[in-house]
């Protein structure tokens, strides 16, 4: 997982010189942090937070927010604010399991990692439903590598990361061909 996380930063960097840069240095306190609220901290969030602090919510620089389109990366400080804000919209919406933050937007919409399946999912704060994207992180990883392999996220004329959504669904479709998520466009 710790050589998809790398490539996914290097080819990140190959569209903007300055992203990885941008997710600020690694806090030295990072698993301190997580275990105030985890007994075991899943591989995904040790590979993240071991190699990088994350973007804080209020980045100065816009263009260099997305870790995938339209979704930042949770920087560590941010990381209790954002677990107590997905567990507020998991019990609202009477979602049963324990979910853990990954990504967010601006809208309050993050990508979760699911304790009990492993699962990563779409978390929409006013959708009724949890939307499982891929069956475990590696699956995420690759799956996020290959959208930059094969030109899914580009930069626009502004020089943000943008992307097709049509290529998007139709790569991760053809990684995760059981994932039903990806099968509805």
């Amino acid at each position: 997982m710790e050589e998809q996380f790398e490539q996914f930063l290097k080819l990140s960097e190959e569209l903007r010189a300055e992203y990885r840069k941008s997710l600020l240095p690694i806090k030295p306190n990072w698993k301190a942090i997580l275990h105030q609220f985890l007994d075991e901290i899943p591989m995904l969030l040790s590979v993240i937070y071991s190699k990088v602090g994350g973007t804080l919510y209020t980045v100065e620089d816009q263009s260099l927010m997305d870790f995938i389109p339209g979704f930042l990366i949770i920087h560590i400080d941010e990381y209790r604010k954002n677990y107590n804000e997905v567990n507020l919209i998991t019990k609202k919406l009477d979602f049963q399991g324990i979910y853990l933050p990954l990504l967010r937007n601006y809208s309050s919409d993050f990508y979760v990692f699911d304790t009990q399946t492993h699962n990563v999912c779409l978390l929409n704060h006013d959708d009724a439903e949890i939307n499982v994207l891929y069956n475990n992180p590696l699956d995420f990883l690759e799956t996020l590598v290959q959208n930059y392999k094969k030109e899914v996220y580009f930069l626009d004329d502004d020089g943000f990361l943008d992307y097709n959504p049509d290529k998007e669904y139709e790569v991760a479709a053809e990684m995760n061909p059981e994932i039903e998520f990806w099968k509805e466009e």
